[in-house]
């Protein structure tokens, strides 16, 4: 199974603000996350869309949480209205932005028990942890190293 966070951005102060944290996040999950779950469900994917100057969401929170039966997926978007991003400093963005995802997760993990079978839950909540303080450890180490 694997968690993936996808981002949309809506100026390049957006991305130059959420790529790292979405890529950091996204290491971790790769690493943190180490078996299959689900039957049906191979992906939990959060797609993040933040927006900027140049694009406006008009939107704000968690919303859209659906099964792609197809592909296996079930998704949701986590938007974040310019507002609520352009006065955090970096450290606080990514306390915001990890809590939000854990949000994510879990109302995800409640649909996807209503859609399938989950093998072990608490293993995968704490996968979920696991790879949330992973991604912020290394954004302290980083800090450390300037």
């Amino acid at each position: 199974m694997k968690i993936a966070i996808s981002g949309q951005y809506g100026d390049p102060n957006a991305s130059k603000a959420f790529w790292p944290l979405q890529k950091k996040m996204n290491a971790s999950f790769k690493t943190a996350i180490t078996k299959e779950y689900f039957q049906l469900i191979k992906v939990l994917s959060i797609g993040l869309r933040v927006s900027g100057d140049i694009q406006d969401f008009k939107s704000s929170g968690i919303e859209r949480l659906k099964f792609l039966k197809r592909d296996k997926i079930l998704t949701i978007d986590l938007v974040y209205s310019k507002n609520e991003w352009i006065t955090l400093n970096n450290n606080s963005l990514e306390v915001d932005l990890t809590n939000k995802i854990r949000k994510c997760l879990e109302l995800m993990i409640v649909e996807a028990k209503k859609i399938d079978t989950i093998s072990d839950e608490k293993q995968l909540i704490s996968e979920i942890e696991i790879a949330l303080i992973k991604s912020q450890l290394s954004s302290i180490s980083e800090t450390r190293k300037l």
